[in-house]
This record gives C-alpha cells, sequence and structure tokens, in this order.
C-alpha cells in the first residue's frame, strides 16, 4: 500500500498513484511601519493541499480502481472527514492527520466496442481538515 485515504487504498491495484502534490500556505497580516516597508505579522498555517494524479487501468492491472473511485465520491459528496496515511518505503507509516475531499476528476478513455473504458485518469485532491476534532484539531 502506498496511501490511505480514509476506506480507500492507493496500491497497484486499485488506484496507482503516478504524482503526488502536496502545498501549504500560511496567513500573514500586513502591520503599517511608519517610513518603512509594512511589518509581516504570522498568524498561523493556512490551507494545505494534497494533490494526487493516478490512472487507472480496469480491465489489466486495477479492476476495484472503479470501486475505489466511487467510494471516494461518497465521501466527497458528504463532506467526510477521513484520515490520511502514507508509507514510506513500505516500512512505516506515517498519519497526515483528517483531510476532506475537495476534488474529484476523472478522464474516460481506450474504449472496448461495449462502451468501457480502459484506462481512467484520475485527479484527487484533498485539504486539511482543521476543525476542532481529534487531537483539538492539531493533526
Amino acid at each position: 500500500m502506498l496511501m490511505s485515504l480514509g476506506p480507500a487504498r492507493f496500491t497497484v491495484r486499485t488506484i496507482p498513484v503516478n504524482q503526488v502534490a502536496r502545498s501549504a500556505s500560511f496567513r500573514l497580516a500586513s502591520m503599517p511601519v511608519g517610513q518603512a516597508r509594512p511589518s509581516q505579522q504570522f498568524l498561523g498555517p493556512g490551507d494545505e493541499t494534497v494533490a494526487f494524479e493516478a490512472t487507472i487501468y480496469p480491465k489489466v492491472l486495477s479492476p476495484s480502481g472503479d470501486t475505489y473511485l466511487s467510494i471516494l465520491r461518497s465521501l466527497a459528496a458528504n463532506g467526510a472527514r477521513v484520515p490520511f496515511f502514507a508509507i514510506a518505503d513500505g516500512l512505516a507509516g506515517s498519519f497526515f492527520g483528517m483531510w476532506v475531499i475537495s476534488n474529484i476528476d476523472d478522464d474516460r478513455g481506450l474504449f472496448t466496442p461495449f462502451g468501457e473504458a480502459q484506462r481512467i485518469d484520475v485527479g484527487i485532491t484533498i485539504v486539511r481538515d482543521g476543525g476542532s476534532g481529534a487531537f483539538g484539531g492539531l493533526f
């Protein structure tokens, strides 16, 4: 397993991830200072997002990938907060806190004569939840 987002597992057999991009912003307030540039006051962390790109081959490599995609869409539609785990080097896992799914895109192509997609390119964006949930929103 490469990553886990709630009940969905990102593996070669489910949703094989091609690329992961992580972004973090920080909140600052500009404080005017006489005859000088404004001073910046740090107010705390801002939004943190992670974007995944994956390619699902339902007929060959990842037969359960479309099922997991449906599960993720259901979680997103309900605004569910889900835990996000990642495994580095196949040994130790890291818990990255509670996240919500903000966006899911999929492009389907390489259709069979029966109209079934043989390739599904997926983009998923998640945002760290800063609510007052588990551990006071620290995770």
